[in-house]
Formats: structure tokens, C-alpha cells, sequence
């Protein structure tokens, strides 16, 4: 009774307040439990109760005495009360129900504290913002800065105006201060952009994506960036108007629901602190979503991991076998092991991609784990698809310095014209090759990558277009899908077997782009709800089906298949569970038809440049040393680069500045 005296009393003392803050609450965990409930609809009676009991639970707790000081005078604190409890508790909390609820009732404590957790984090937060505020009251200057600093960020403020005429000095801070306001806008903008839909994205990747992608954007990243810029302009003059009415003002006063009279503050300090904070924050707030402050200090140092283990490949230390093996080499967007059911070293509460699965586990799949698995060696470089494509076809990790790859373009017309990639093995070796995707081979100057040879050639949208496999005018989401892509390569190799040279075909699906969140085509299954999870399932039936039909041919027993996944999702699609306490993510891997047999595949620390020799080796050359660039051939019992310095190591190495990367690699040839 005592409890509920006291909530009723804090009630009464701001009805207005609690009503419109247990509305917002209340809407949000409401969201919440329809997003489980069209996400996870195959769940148990018993599970479906505890999940439905989250949301009261929360409103509970939220209300408790515990809780009172989530009552503040700054908006700021409710919104982020709200997002920080109901969000990450509920995503945490159902995080762990799904991996560990199951063992026994004894876990619904652990369950509980889940939940307090992001509540005491929240109280904590608000405790000492009210303690700073006595303190200013009192006149202690840091924390009267800190405060001046919360009341700049108001959103609603009334002005007493000044008398005082502005000078030609303060008309021209406030234009400087109008301007710094619409960069501002702009970067956190493109911050709030990021994070949404490029969570994992880093500055690497998006000055290569800048630098060269070619007008090759879908027409939904281009009405995103469009309505993304339209968010920008529109955030830019609400800055500005405000700044204007900042410096028209002698005092602001900003209405408080949980304060009487509200809050009074002087202009001229506000002014200031929205001139420092808000640009200060914006530009912080990108270079943290970006990693750019990971970026500066990689460039500052520099690495010799190229002079001390680089292993530059050619003739003699790669010797191919009289009898060549054709090459089919599967690239898969996105494609990663947490898309396997648990039992099989994944996270979903069943597997969405089962055929992939069963070709992994029925051959050869290299693993950190003794299931399905993957390497696990990580970093923004090899994180998008030309970058993990440069890492797995010549052993090395693409850097990015600024400026330095477009002016190098320029001149030589050719990407890292000095790099000896695995295509230049294959020609050098009587291949004859081709590279087939969907979309336009121009975009991130794939182009410019491989097709070098006139035995190599390369079949995009373009080429479908022009060969009259398609209309003109046709585009699906980056080109055409993968349902076409199948049937155009299997046309290709066809052909290429009829000819005497051994042949080596490069492909490359992109349905499962996590950014649009999947496209489903008509050989998605309809019953699948989640858009992202049919293309997954899709994509496994698909390359199911292409695996049977190459078996088929006369050429299979000739052939080594490679399927990999390119790189993990680097956006998180509604739906699909991508993260859990102590997962390792890693890409898909299968090995077909070998001339080998690994001496060990599982429980192994590698990384995608470890492709590049284990897939020479997997054709049956034989490699001195067994290592090429910074890779390690994994059918060999030598161990990989990251099991011999460290991953840590490795990982820190292959994102610094490196003179031997960028003096020989773009060197004309």
C-alpha cells in the first residue's frame, strides 16, 4: 500500500507528465511485441506467454518509487529512458530467452536482471543529472556549463527580445553560425543514414564506395539518399531559424512539463554552447559511427607486415598440374553461418538456408568452430564485396588512402595494376575465363579488376542487354536477379566446356544484399514471411539446384566448385538474429570436388586472404612455402598468419598504413 500511495502521490503532482509518458512507453513496448510477433511466429505457448509478459513487466518497473527519478525537466532524458530500456531490454531479454529460458525455470531470475539493468543504467543517469543541477543552483561553474549545455539542445524555447541593434561583427557570426549549423545538419544526417542502414560500414568502405561507384546506385538507395538529403535541408533551416532567434533574444525560457515556471537561460550563453556543442557533436557523432578516428590513427602508423610475410606470387613457387582442373568460384552476397539453426553453428530458430548447409557439411567447409563456420578475422577493408573480392582473389587487404586510387585510375587505367591476382595465375596457366554478375561490372571498378586478358572475359547487365537476353530497359534492384544470373552462367559454361582450355568462371548472386533487405523473386517461397529470410532460403535452393545440374555435365568430375559467401551482412534486416553473447559471424564457405583433402578444417583462425592459396591448392597446384600474399593454404598443416602472430595482431597489422602496399601494388606494371 505504501508503494502504491507513493505512485499515486507522483502521480497527482504531474498528471499531465505521466499520462503522455506512459502513453509513449506503453506505445513502444506495444510495437515491440508485434514486431516479435510477426518475427519469431513459431514459437511455443510457453515461450509466447513470457515473451507477451516483457512488455507489463517493463510498464511496471517504470513506475515503481525505484524509478522516479526518470522524472526530469529536460525532454532529452524521457526520450532516451524510453529508448534505452524499452529497446535494449527487450532485444537483450529476448536475446537470451531464445538461447537460454529453455534450460529451466531457475534462468527467470537472470531473465529479470536483464531487465533492471537498462532501468539502473537509466536511474543512474538521471541521479546524477539531478545532482549537477543542485550543484549548479549552487554556482559551481562546471556543472552551470553542463546545464547551459542540456538547454541549448531544447527543441521549443520562448525569447524576450533584445533592444540592442546587431553589429556587423554579430551579422557575421551569425551567418558563420548558420553555416556551421547546415554542416551540421548534414553530418548527422548522414550519420542517422549509417547507422540505419550501414551499421557495420566504416570510412574505408565509404570512400571506396564514393570514390568509385560509377552512378551504379539501386533506384532505392537513390530515393533514400534523396529523401535522406530532403531530411538534411529541412534539419539545416530549423538550426538556422533557431540560431537566428537565439541571437535576436536577450533570454530564452523553455517550457517544462516536470518543472513549474519551466527553465530560463541567457541568450548569448546558449548561443555559444550551440555553437560549440552542436557542430562539436555532429562531426563526433560521424567519425564515431564511421570509425574515423580508427582511420586516423591506422594512417598514422605504418605497418611491415608486407615486408616481413608477403609472399609475391609467380611461376615458380605456384606449379599447376598437367592435367588442369576447371574452376566455378560462387560468390554470395552476404551470405553468413548465423543463417544456419544452432545445432549446426548458427543463430536462427531454424535454418534458412538448409541445402547450403547440407553441400557444407556433405564436403569440405574450413571452420573456427567444429561446426559450421567460417573466417573470423575482421576488418572494414574486407567487409564489402570488392574489398573481400581483392582479399580472396590475390592474398592482400585493399587501403584506401584519400584521393590516392582515383588519381591513380586516372593514369593507368588498371586497379592495383602491380598485384599478381589469381587471375593472372589462371591466364598464365592456358585458362580461359569468365566473370558473370548481375549488376553493372562498372560499379566499384570491378571492370577495372579483372577482365585484363583476351581470354577473360566479363558478362554484367550490360552484356545481357546487349546479347538480347533481356529488354533493354530491364532492372531489378541492382540489375538482373539471380534466378537469371543461374540461367545465363549455365548457358556460359556450357559453352566454355566445349573448347579445348580448362575454364574458370567467377559468379556473383546479389538477391540477398542485406541494404534492401532481400529481394524475393518468383522462386521465393510465398509461405515466408520475412522478405530477407525467402531470399536466403531462395539463394540455397538455387545453388542446390545449379550444384545437381553441374553434375549432371560431363565436365563435373573435371571441376572444383567454391562457394563463399563474400562477406557478413553488413546491414542487419529485420527478422534475422545476427548477434549473441560469444557468437563468432563469419562468411560461408564450401569446398567441392578437391585435389586434396585438408589435414585439418575445423577449429581454425583464418581469414578470407586465406582463400586465395587454399583455392589454388583445392585445383591441385602445388605451393612452395604454402603460402601466397598474406594467405595460408589451409589444406596444408602450416599454420595461418593469424594463428601465428595473433589474430589481434593480424587484425591491427592489415589496417595500418603500409609504404610496401601502396609503392608496389599501384606501380605501372
Amino acid at each position: 500500500m505504501r508503494l502504491f500511495s507513493l505512485y499515486m502521490k507522483s502521480i497527482r503532482r504531474n498528471p499531465r507528465g505521466h499520462i503522455l509518458f506512459t502513453l509513449a512507453a506503453s506505445l513502444a513496448v506495444t510495437v515491440r511485441l508485434m514486431h516479435m510477433v510477426l518475427t519469431f511466429f513459431s514459437v511455443s505457448a510457453a515461450e509466447f506467454a513470457v515473451y507477451a509478459l516483457c512488455p507489463f513487466l517493463s510498464l511496471t518497473l517504470f513506475w515503481l518509487p525505484a524509478a522516479a527519478p526518470v522524472r526530469s525537466p529536460l525532454w532529452l532524458y524521457r526520450l532516451i529512458g524510453i529508448y534505452v530500456f524499452v529497446n535494449t531490454g527487450y532485444t537483450k531479454s529476448v536475446s537470451y530467452m531464445r538461447t537460454e529460458f529453455s534450460e529451466g525455470p531457475h534462468e527467470l531470475l537472470k531473465w529479470f536482471l536483464i531487465w533492471l539493468k537498462p532501468l539502473c543504467i537509466c536511474t543512474g543517469i538521471l541521479l546524477a543529472h539531478r545532482l549537477i543541477s543542485f550543484l549548479a543552483e549552487k554556482g559551481f561553474k562546471p556543472a552551470k556549463l553542463y546545464r547551459t549545455v542540456l538547454i541549448c539542445v531544447q527543441p521549443i524555447f520562448s525569447t524576450e527580445k533584445s533592444d540592442e541593434k546587431p553589429s556587423r561583427v554579430k551579422k557575421l557570426l551569425l551567418v558563420i553560425g548558420c553555416v556551421l549549423m547546415a554542416i551540421s545538419a548534414l553530418l548527422l544526417t548522414a550519420t542517422v543514414f549509417l547507422h540505419i542502414h550501414f551499421p557495420s560500414m566504416d570510412i574505408e568502405a565509404i570512400m571506396f564506395t564514393v570514390q568509385f561507384a560509377n552512378d551504379g546506385y539501386t533506384p532505392e538507395m537513390a530515393h533514400k539518399l534523396i529523401l535522406y538529403a530532403c531530411i538534411a535541408v529541412i534539419a539545416a533551416v530549423l538550426l538556422c531559424i533557431r540560431l537566428v532567434r537565439m541571437s535576436r533574444a536577450q533570454r530564452l525560457k523553455f517550457r517544462c512539463p516536470d518543472k513549474k515556471g519551466g527553465l530560463t537561460a541567457n541568450a548569448k550563453h546558449t548561443r555559444i554552447a550551440a555553437w560549440a556543442v552542436i557542430p562539436v557533436f555532429s562531426v563526433t557523432a560521424l567519425f564515431w559511427e564511421t570509425g574515423t578516428f580508427s582511420y586516423i590513427y591506422n594512417q598514422m602508423h605504418t605497418s611491415q607486415l608486407y615486408e616481413q610475410y608477403y609472399v609475391a606470387p609467380s611461376s615458380e613457387n605456384v606449379i599447376f598440374p598437367e592435367k588442369k582442373k576447371n574452376l566455378i568460384y560462387l560468390y554470395l552476397e552476404s551470405i553468413e553461418n548465423s543463417f544456419a539453426a544452432p545445432e549446426n553453428g548458427g543463430l536462427q530458430n531454424y535454418d534458412l538456408m538448409p541445402e547450403l548447409t547440407k553441400l557444407a557439411k556433405d564436403n569440405i567447409n574450413f571452420s573456427h568452430t567444429d561446426k559450421l563456420g567460417g573466417s573470423i578475422v575482421r576488418a572494414p577493408s574486407i567487409a564489402y564485396t570488392m574489398g573481400a573480392t581483392i582479399a580472396q582473389t590475390s592474398g592482400v587487404v585493399l587501403m584506401t588512402p584519400l584521393g590516392k586510387m582515383r588519381n591513380n585510375m586516372g593514369e593507368l587505367n588498371s586497379f592495383l595494376p602491380s598485384l599478381t591476382r589469381l587471375e593472372d595465375l589462371l591466364h598464365d596457366n592456358g585458362y580461359e575465363q569468365l566473370f558473370i554478375e548481375g549488376s553493372d561490372s562498372n560499379f566499384a571498378a570491378y571492370n577495372s579488376y579483372v577482365g585484363r586478358y583476351e581470354d577473360s572475359n566479363i558478362f554484367d547487365l550490360n552484356s545481357a542487354r546487349d546479347e538480347g537476353l533481356i529488354p533493354k530497359d530491364y532492372f531489378k534492384m541492382w540489375g538482373f536477379e539471380d534466378r537469371k544470373m543461374f540461367e545465363f552462367s549455365k548457358l556460359k559454361i556450357d559453352e566454355l566446356a566445349k573448347g579445348s582450355k580448362p575454364f574458370a568462371v567467377t559468379m556473383y548472386t546479389m538477391d540477398t544484399h542485406s541494404f534492401e533487405e532481400g529481394y524475393r523473386c518468383a522462386l521465393c517461397d510465398k509461405s515466408v514471411g520475412n522478405n530477407y529470410a525467402a531470399a536466403v532460403g531462395c539463394t540455397s535452393r538455387q545453388v542446390d539446384e545449379f550444384i545437381r545440374w553441374l553434375k549432371t555435365k560431363p565436365y563435373w568430375e573435371d571441376t572444383v566448385v567454391i562457394i563463399t559467401g563474400d562477406h557478413i551482412a553488413e546491414h542487419f534486416p529485420k527478422g534475422i538474429e545476427f548477434e549473441e553473447d560469444g557468437y563468432e559471424r563469419s562468411p560461408y564457405n564450401c569446398f567441392i570436388n578437391t585435389q586434396k583433402s585438408p589435414k585439418n578444417a575445423k577449429n581454425r583462425i583464418f581469414a578470407p586472404m586465406d582463400m586465395f592459396p587454399t583455392t589454388l591448392s583445392a585445383l591441385g597446384a602445388q605451393i612452395k612455402g604454402d603460402r601466397l600474399g598474406l594467405g595460408t593454404d589451409l589444406f596444408s598443416g602450416r599454420q595461418t598468419l593469424a594463428e601465428e602472430i595473433g589474430r589481434d595482431k593480424l587484425t591491427e597489422q592489415i589496417q595500418q598504413n603500409s609504404d610496401y602496399f601502396n609503392k608496389e601494388f599501384w606501380k605501372k606494371k
